[in-house]
């Protein structure tokens, strides 16, 4: 408790605070041009 910003990822100099931005970070990792592997 009394934790906030969890997780913290940094991608391209940008920071992403927080469990509810995952999808922004993901977001924006597309807009560089990157996919997922295939299995």
């Amino acid at each position: 408790a009394g934790h906030w910003g969890v997780p913290t990822m940094v991608f391209a100099g940008e920071p992403f605070f927080g469990q509810d931005r995952i999808e922004l970070l993901v977001w924006r990792m597309r807009q560089h041009g990157l996919r997922a592997r295939d299995r």
